[in-house]
């Protein structure tokens, strides 16, 4: 009750700590940048700033809001500038987290969309992805439909996280439960993760057996481009053309990184004549041209396999075409040349 508040706010009076708590709030407010809160009349945001200074004083235990006049006075609208003010001015990282979980379970709060979305978003730049979790968990318990913004920066906070399993459950439970459509970054991102972490099976299995079949998931080049990459980054150069020639099928057209990418696999795994054969077809008129990389590719093939005549003619047509090398490509045929024992060239 309000007699209950009264005799706190005293008790704090009388240790001259609450004026020291709200000076030191708004010291080191000036000191950290923080989004502007909603407009709030007079009274609220002296109730905010009170609240706040509580929840710093007595950080340890929050058992201080356990009572009538917070539960009366507390509204959804408060909380979130409660929040957003502990996340700018608050060393404690996980304060707010606790902030939002008592008055949720014990003052029977029903927080708003936004602050369950400020929440996450915070909880997950401080690296605490399982508190953000079972904020999560508590949105949908609390009625509300995670958007796509939601779920679309949870799936890459899980994945740049390294938490690949949750990260790829929540891309299904999005688009097989929630029917949410996912842009093609979050999906894009995901899968190069796994690409970058040597967990390139993973990647094509989730590839194949769920975003190539989902309605709303729209595969672009690039989705391809990369699970063609981490194919052909472990040798597995046949099973990335299967997925080159199935990119007609999903309305995606191959570019010049798709080329080089192929061309690259080929010539790493020994079989430079089939890439030779997609330098060829790059060059036949298709709306593409080989780039730097396209030739300094199929140069490093043919050097390796001590061909360097045609490494050379090669390195003239790229001069001829107008594409300037590069120091990778001059690198490439000067250690070719030494291999053969040619140091004059």
């Amino acid at each position: 009750n309000s007699n209950h508040f009264d005799s706190i706010l005293c008790a704090l009076r009388r240790e001259s700590k609450i004026a020291a708590c709200i000076a030191c709030f708004h010291a080191h407010a000036r000191t950290r940048s923080c989004p502007p809160p909603p407009p709030l009349n007079h009274a609220e945001v002296w109730f905010v700033k009170v609240v706040c200074t509580l929840c710093i004083r007595f950080a340890s235990s929050l058992n201080i809001f356990h009572s009538d006049y917070f539960r009366k006075n507390l509204t959804p609208s408060i909380a979130f500038n409660v929040i957003r003010c502990i996340n700018c001015n608050c060393s404690n990282r996980k304060l707010a987290f606790n902030f939002f979980q008592f008055t949720r379970i014990n003052l029977k709060l029903i927080h708003s969309f936004a602050t369950y979305n400020l929440l996450l978003r915070s909880l997950c730049q401080m690296g605490l992805q399982d508190s953000a979790k079972l904020v999560f968990e508590d949105m949908r318990i609390d009625g509300y439909s995670p958007d796509s913004s939601v779920f679309g920066f949870l799936i890459s906070s899980f994945a740049n996280a390294g938490r690949f399993d949750i990260a790829k459950g929540l891309l299904v439970q999005a688009h097989s439960n929630d029917n949410v459509e996912i842009s093609s970054y979050v999906y894009n991102n995901l899968l190069s993760l796994l690409v970058k972490r040597n967990r390139v099976d993973e990647a094509v299995a989730f590839f194949r057996d769920h975003v190539l079949s989902w309605q709303h998931c729209r595969v672009d080049t690039c989705t391809f481009n990369i699970v063609i990459r981490g194919l052909c980054r472990v040798g597995e150069v046949d099973k990335a053309f299967e997925f080159f020639n199935d990119m007609g099928s999903f309305s995606c057209f191959p570019d010049v990184v798709t080329y080089n990418t192929l061309i690259n696999g080929l010539c790493r795994v020994g079989e430079v004549d089939r890439g030779y054969e997609l330098l060829r077809e790059i060059q036949s008129g298709n709306g593409l041209s080989p780039d730097v990389v396209t030739y300094t590719s199929m140069i490093s093939g043919y050097c390796k396999l001590g061909n360097m005549e045609v490494a050379v003619n090669i390195f003239d047509e790229m001069i001829s075409s107008g594409t300037k090398p590069n120091s990778v490509t001059f690198n490439v045929l000067i250690d070719g040349f030494g291999k053969n024992g040619d140091m004059i060239s």
